[in-house]
């Protein structure tokens, strides 16, 4: 991250308003130049990186972005208000009012904000002193910059968010984070309440007993937590958190089925974060619907589902996978926009639906899966008139995405 600790808080001082009000976004290479002439140039780099941060927090902080101290790598990195705020009401209802909760490896501060926002006593940890000072600035609460694996202060809950990259790249190794969970170790088993951000693929199998939850906002998965300590501590939880807040939930003990029954009249989609933890068995039997085929994503029934965590699609036809017969069907059916899901890369998506669109004025939704052996094509109307955006088949029919 560029600029130094007196750079980043100069950048959001009223000194610095001139300055951040001439900075628009693609400001031209002369532009910027005149304005060097004015303010030294590590200081125009950081205020540029500020708003540069603030736009991209929007997006998970609303109005709230415009007066964060945060970097653009930070904000992506964080997670949104709507998380945050489901994870440190999670962390107030065992712990209570005023709870001390140690934040570390606290980035921006988009966890240490929400907790804060729940009453409780946080003190925010990062090994980068820049990177402390904007969750202090941004929460209103103490921040130290430390490594955290020599932190001494009392603490009665514990979030955690290491860094999961290795070698530049992303990685769902726990032995890989830094710090390492082992580096840890002795801080977690000190809090009575802990909770560890991880990539929602994170394997099961290498993290120690407590309850690993999968959290998708608005149908793409962001978020897994390995929690300890809690009062409604399950060994698997799927939540889902719609755009408005509302918060669903499946909890218990993972299992995958294997069943395969043949396509009704309905077919659906579900939510991703109900198959990455291993809950679909849950799902079946809360809905009554029935698996189509183990890895497809899609549950099948002779009505359309109502439950929250399903997207119903009303099947027009089923036949084996021929672009043949399937584009001359699709005129027959008078197609307009055909909207194309698939996993595994049985078909290009987005270039499959741009060749199949046709002139008609019926929207559909063409599922393309391998069922057992062979592809199978699935000619289907959403409940909604409304079709998902084209891309690889995740379990709720969207285009899955990286966690923040």
């Amino acid at each position: 991250m560029i600029g130094s600790l007196d750079d980043w808080r100069w950048a959001v001082s009223d000194e610095a308003a001139d300055l951040r009000a001439l900075i628009t976004p693609h400001a031209p290479v002369g532009t910027l130049a005149r304005l060097r002439d004015r303010w030294p140039a590590e200081r125009v780099a950081v205020v540029t990186e500020l708003l540069a941060g603030r736009s991209a927090a929007s997006t998970k902080f609303g109005e709230r972005a415009g007066g964060m101290a945060c970097d653009r790598e930070g904000a992506e990195m964080a997670s949104s208000a709507r998380a945050a705020a489901y994870k440190a009401a999670r962390f107030r209802a065992t712990l209570g009012d005023s709870a001390k909760v140690l934040d570390a490896c606290c980035g921006i501060g988009g966890d240490t904000m929400s907790l804060v926002g729940a009453g409780l006593s946080v003190t925010a940890v990062d090994a980068d002193e820049r990177r402390a000072w904007m969750a202090g600035y941004n929460a209103g609460c103490e921040a130290v910059c430390a490594d955290i694996r020599a932190f001494e202060g009392d603490i009665t809950g514990l979030h955690i968010d290491p860094s999961r990259r290795s070698a530049g790249r992303r990685t769902r190794d726990a032995d890989a984070f830094e710090p390492p969970l082992d580096d840890v170790r002795a801080l977690i088993d000190r809090a009575r309440v802990t909770a560890v951000k991880l990539n929602p693929g994170t394997d099961a199998a290498g993290l120690p007993d407590g309850e690993l939850e999968i959290i998708s906002e608005a149908g793409r998965l962001t978020q897994g937590v390995h929690w300890t300590g809690l009062t409604d501590l399950q060994t698997r939880r799927a939540t889902m958190i719609d755009r408005d807040g509302t918060v669903r939930t499946l909890a218990g003990d993972p299992d995958r089925p294997y069943d395969a029954t043949e396509i009704g009249p309905w077919i659906h989609t579900f939510d991703p974060a109900v198959e990455r933890a291993d809950l679909v068995h849950l799902l079946i039997a809360e809905t009554g619907l029935e698996l189509v085929h183990p890895g497809t994503g899609l549950l099948t029934g002779g009505s359309a589902g109502t439950s929250g965590w399903l997207r119903p699609y009303r099947v027009v036809e089923d036949a084996p996978w021929n672009l043949k017969k399937v584009r001359a069907r699709l005129r027959e059916l008078n197609a307009g926009i055909v909207t194309v899901k698939t996993r595994a890369a049985v078909v290009d998506p987005d270039r499959l639906s741009r060749d199949l669109r046709g002139k008609g004025g019926r929207d559909l939704v063409l599922f393309v899966l391998k069922i057992g052996e062979k592809p199978q094509a699935i000619i289907t109307e959403p409940a909604d008139g409304n079709a998902p955006p084209a891309g690889a088949c995740t379990a709720d029919g969207a285009a899955g995405g990286g966690p923040p």
